[in-house]
């Protein structure tokens, strides 16, 4: 993220499983969990998920939503 000039408040993880989660909690980035892939959304959840989204749709609302924030 530093090398691209990024900001961490302008930065979001997408991922599905709890190592996604767990990994933009430690880079200090929302992490939002997406329930089509292999994790559930209890294992995300537990992780620390800001936001579990279950569709692609849902995903692009939580984007615009989180931009906004």
């Amino acid at each position: 993220m530093a090398e691209q000039d990024g900001k961490s408040n302008d930065t979001v993880m997408i991922g599905d499983r709890r190592f996604d989660i767990e990994g933009a909690r430690a880079n200090s980035v929302r992490g939002i969990g997406v329930l089509w892939g292999f994790g559930s959304a209890g294992e995300l959840r537990e992780a620390g998920a800001d936001r579990i989204v279950a569709s692609p749709a849902e995903l692009g609302e939580c984007l615009v939503d989180c931009r906004a924030a």
